[in-house]
């Protein structure tokens, strides 16, 4: 009853249709699946629904998008079952109304937000506590020579920038060198930078988009 997860190691399209025949629930990346509904491996019509993780990066462009359509123009639409799913709310906001074009991609309706301080979450966490095991990777020489080159290029980074914009609060735990590494560094770079872009100069402008992109 455990899903079964289908990646390039799973076989060829014989394969997968024997597994999809059997039934069950699957966790299978975008582009196979794509294939698979194009190849006619596997029919919409077999597909009782459709749950869609990193639901803030999908596109009206994007594969899932595309896979949505395919599955609900076989499949009457009162018989699809779509939900999608995202750990990064805040990437909704970015963007010109982000949260209507990721709805409109999904072709669903309704939002829910759903705060860790939520009372069905706590009730839930407290009579079903989560185990976690924390593990940590030790770096080699190489990598911490790697990772103190990327914390010192970008140092130099934010000063040169904070000098650029003396009108800027550079303040928040956001900034800190401690979360340089992170992914959520350079979109709060940016964030700081949007309201203000119109009066960067364009050597500043460069020096975010050549610098903490490409990081």
């Amino acid at each position: 009853m455990l899903p079964t997860i289908i990646t390039n190691e799973a076989g060829q399209g014989k394969d997968r249709f024997e597994m999809y025949q059997r039934g069950g629930v699957f966790c299978i990346t975008s582009r196979i699946l794509i294939v698979d509904l194009l190849t006619n491996v596997i029919c919409s019509e077999d597909i009782d629904g459709l749950l869609i993780g990193h639901a803030d990066q999908v596109t009206n462009d994007s594969t899932a998008a595309f896979i949505i359509r395919i599955y609900t123009s076989q499949k009457r639409r009162d018989r699809c079952f779509i939900k999608a799913f995202t750990d990064y709310p805040d990437a909704l906001l970015t963007g010109f109304a982000k949260v209507d074009k990721v709805l409109k991609a999904l072709q669903v309706r309704q939002l829910y937000l759903y705060p860790r301080f939520h009372d069905v979450i706590k009730i839930e966490l407290e009579q079903n506590p989560p185990e976690v095991e924390e593990l940590h990777q030790p770096l080699s020489p190489a990598m911490k020579e790697i990772q103190s080159a990327i914390v010192a290029a970008i140092q130099t980074c934010m000063r040169e920038l904070k000098a650029s914009t003396p009108f800027i609060e550079w303040t928040g735990a956001e900034f800190s060198i401690e979360n340089c590494v992170t992914q959520s560094f350079d979109r709060a770079v940016f964030h700081q930078l949007r309201k203000d872009w119109f009066k960067l100069k364009p050597q500043t402008k460069q020096l975010h988009q050549g610098s903490f992109c490409d990081i």
